[in-house]
């Protein structure tokens, strides 16, 4: 079997991968996959309905040709034919927008009409430039390279491609793999119709007949496995500047930039550093993705069991459709509103159906990559940051992920767990979280993972006979404790383990917010002050959403009333609310969040027992009635609770507006030497009236989407600059305190890590080091840093003096004693 170095290095390239289409390089032999069973059955019949497209506006005069003709004529039919299927099934399984469908075919065609263009110029030496062509590293690079050389060349706008993507969408569709998904949403008091590429149940059921897999769908970065050639452990290259790392192969390092979605000037600022010496945060991404794992096979076989089995657990993913509801009387015997409910449920169960397919594919990949990787027994995983400096992993395999992903991952570097007993009880309460024990003192979660040490080892002896472990709030990190405890005990003495064991902040931006005006009020909140009990920030909140609707007589809103009061609101139904309040969620986005993440599990539950009632009624309009109230309780509880992130969020706010008028970039530096910039071009949406294939007629049919298109990308977006900033700083400030944290842990000898964010994990060896380093990091950063003199300082330097004269002042800073934070013993916890 090929090495799964040899997947991501050599294969990477040449399948089908949407997520890199515009880097790829042209089709090749090997670019057709035996195994594409689906495209390869219907290819040949998408080519012949784009060819006859072409060949009956050839026919018709020019003046009732369609806008396209003129882009397509004189092209290959069959590699539009394969671009189109590609993107569609990329678009399938993402679900991705019907228009960003469109354009990546669009974005296809374009690529290939250049090159027709180019091979028909005359007056370039085709046998010189080729060969510079084929030089050139990326197709980024060689497109830019062409449009040189054709001087009297046109860039393709996105109105362009998307119109010029008509007929292959269309040929898609006629191939009956495929159909558009359309619903109509509500967006700000305003019907709107979401459109989206699918399987059709026939392509759905081609895919399972075969047993496809989707690598081909997706840019499949693999982790870093395999032997060099002097038979030691593979690595990922280290990165040295913002164009090279991670993998050896040269082109396929070139699809992989340090910076996801960098600007240009973010890039050059960053390489300019990489010439005096290499900035922390790089240093911070090469010790990551020089971590060695393997994977856990006692939870990867419980995985494989759980899914053949069909097992409900917590936020596992389900295999079993839905059967689409039937009439329970004539339609014309209906009423309007009994109408309604009906096609609501149909979709409702469509919509459920489609994920459910998703999933499958999904966990086909996961278990596929782990069985591999089980051979290789070590691989590691290339890491990257995104525009705020964020750390995350180049292969779609990693640990930053949902549960049962994370618990199979473990540390190849196992250490003593004798004297480190103590972490591995806490992993266990934190992960099982049974009467809600996470939220307790840790020696009271150590207590309890030993009081219940019996069947906690059962489980990791057998988890098919003992099923304590499905009840857990992370099942499968839980399951992953029990084993480790269970091998523990068979060996105390000499039990050496590599189980990751992660401690998470209790709220990573309230305590950002909190340690940047030094507001000893919010830090109590979060735990930055050491307090007798710890304070559940979420909690508070709600509580005080309670109370607001508790005495909330308007008579509007006496429904929506009643049904919160009914259902009760605990810290659950908040957390997402009150977390993403610190990266500037307003109601409108909390109340998109209660609908995902309380509405619509109620109504999977009803879809699968009609005997359940949704608490919130059975209309999708008075669900989201439901969640919109809820939101707007939240996020005034949330906003008088914490004053801290309101005066830092005004503050910068105050600099982005100023900076986006003049049509600048936002630029700061972090602890950790990331440059971030922000800049946000204005965008409008402009209708295109399109022709467009419907299925169940089989014929194309008139339709207008809107496509956004940028005017001007010298025009910044003001409204967005103002209400991105606050996130983005405080996610630039997380990401240094972690970058930080493996820099300062590996000079005390640390050099396992396991971080997602505001997580920081080791082996329970490891961890009373990284729990004290931690907390020294965060002390270190805020006591030599000052986000507000940062932005104040970059942002005077390029505004205008007109505008100068705007800005806000600095906020007062409080009296927090950020030493005082070693003695806390829940901010990381």
């Amino acid at each position: 079997m090929r090495s799964v170095q040899d997947i991501s290095e050599r294969e990477s390239k040449t399948l089908g991968l949407q997520r890199h289409a515009k880097k790829q390089e042209k089709q090749s032999p090997q670019y057709r996959q035996a195994e594409l069973i689906v495209i390869s059955e219907v290819q040949q019949d998408v080519a012949d309905f784009i060819r006859a497209e072409i060949e009956s506006q050839e026919r018709a005069s020019s003046g009732r040709r369609m806008k396209w003709y003129d882009d397509l004529k004189g092209l290959n039919c069959d590699v539009l034919a394969l671009r189109a299927l590609q993107c569609a099934v990329s678009g399938a399984i993402n679900n991705k927008p019907w228009v960003a469908v469109m354009a990546s075919m669009g974005e296809h065609i374009y690529q290939e009409f250049l090159g027709q263009q180019f091979d028909g110029a005359e007056d370039i030496d085709h046998a010189v430039q080729k060969k510079k062509l084929f030089e050139k590293k990326t197709l980024y690079s060689r497109i830019r390279f062409v449009q040189g050389l054709l001087i009297e060349h046109t860039k393709w706008k996105t109105e362009r491609k998307v119109t010029a993507a008509t007929p292959l969408i269309n040929a898609v569709l006629a191939s009956k793999v495929f159909e558009r998904f359309e619903r109509t949403v509500k967006v700000n008091g305003k019907l709107k119709t979401e459109v989206r590429v699918v399987f059709s149940a026939l392509g759905t059921a081609s895919l399972e007949a075969h047993n496809e897999r989707i690598e081909w769908a997706a840019a499949v970065f693999l982790p870093i496995a395999g032997k060099d050639a002097g038979g030691n452990p593979l690595k990922p290259v280290p990165w040295t500047s913002t164009k090279s790392g991670v993998y050896h192969d040269r082109k396929l390092s070139a699809l992989v930039p340090l910076i996801r979605n960098g600007a240009e000037a973010q890039n050059t600022a960053i390489d300019a550093l990489c010439a005096k010496r290499l900035p922390k945060f790089m240093e911070a991404l090469n010790v990551l993705q020089n971590v060695p794992f393997a994977i856990n096979e006692y939870v990867l076989s419980a995985v494989k069991y759980a899914w053949a089995n069909n097992i409900v657990l917590s936020k596992f993913p389900s295999q079993t459709r839905l059967d689409l509801p039937q009439p329970v009387k004539q339609w014309g015997d209906m009423s309007r509103d009994e109408r309604e409910l009906f096609k609501q449920d149909r979709q409702a169960v469509k919509e459920r159906n489609l994920q459910i397919t998703n999933d499958v594919w999904q966990m086909r990949q996961d278990t596929d990559i782990a069985d591999l990787l089980v051979e290789k027994q070590e691989f590691r995983l290339g890491a990257n940051c995104d525009k705020r400096g964020r750390a995350y992993f180049v292969s779609p395999f990693n640990y930053q992920r949902g549960d049962y992903q994370k618990a199979l991952f473990l540390l190849k570097n196992k250490q003593p767990v004798k004297d480190s007993l103590k972490w591995l009880l806490i992993h266990a309460a934190n992960t099982g979280d049974f009467d809600k024990v996470s939220k307790r003192e840790l020696v009271e979660r150590q207590i309890w993972a030993t009081m219940n040490l019996d069947w906690i080892t059962a489980c990791g002896k057998d988890f098919e006979a003992n099923t304590q472990w499905h009840q857990a709030d992370k099942p499968f990190q839980f399951l992953a404790a029990c084993r480790e405890l269970y091998l523990y005990t068979q060996d105390p003495d000499n039990y050496e383990s590599g189980l990751p064991v992660a401690i998470d902040a209790t709220n990573s931006g309230a305590q950002h917010y909190s340690a940047i005006t030094r507001s000893q009020k919010d830090g109590a909140l979060c735990n930055l002050v050491p307090q007798d009990k710890i304070a559940d920030l979420y909690e508070v909140v709600a509580d005080k959403v309670t109370n607001s609707i508790s005495v909330d007589h308007c008579e509007k809103y006496q429904t929506q009333r009643q049904q919160w009061l009914a259902f009760g609101i605990g810290r659950g139904d908040v957390k997402r609310n009150v977390m993403t309040y610190f990266y500037s969620s307003k109601a409108w986005g909390m109340a998109q969040q209660l609908v995902t993440d309380t509405m619509q599990p109620l109504e999977r539950k009803r879809l699968a027992n009609r005997e359940f009632e949704h608490p919130f009624g059975r209309t999708e309009w008075q669900q989201k009635s439901a969640a919109m109230y809820a939101a707007k309780h939240i996020f005034s509880a949330v906003e008088n609770t914490v004053s801290s992130a309101a005066e830092t969020m005004s503050y910068l706010r105050s600099c982005a507006g100023l900076l986006a008028a003049e049509n600048k970039p936002l630029i700061w530096k972090t602890p950790s030497e990331f440059v971030a910039h922000q800049y946000y071009s204005h965008k409008v949406g402009k209708k295109l009236k399109l022709w467009f294939f419907e299925n169940e007629l089989r014929l194309p049919t008139h339709k207008r989407r809107s496509v956004a298109v940028a005017e001007d990308t010298s025009k910044c977006d003001i409204h967005r600059m103002k209400n991105a900033c606050g996130a983005n700083v405080i996610h630039s400030l997380d990401s240094a305190h972690l970058l930080l944290t493996v820099l300062a842990c590996q000079e005390k000898g640390i050099n396992d890590f396991f971080v997602i964010h505001d997580s920081f994990g080791s082996t329970s060896a490891d961890m009373e080091k990284m729990y004290a380093t931690v907390r020294e990091t965060f002390i270190a950063m805020y006591a030599e840093y000052c986000i507000f003199e940062v932005v104040d300082k970059s942002t005077r330097a390029v505004l205008s003096l007109s505008n100068l004269e705007k800005m806000e002042k600095i906020p007062t800073k409080g009296d927090l004693d950020l030493k005082a934070i070693t003695k806390s013993e829940w901010c990381f916890s």
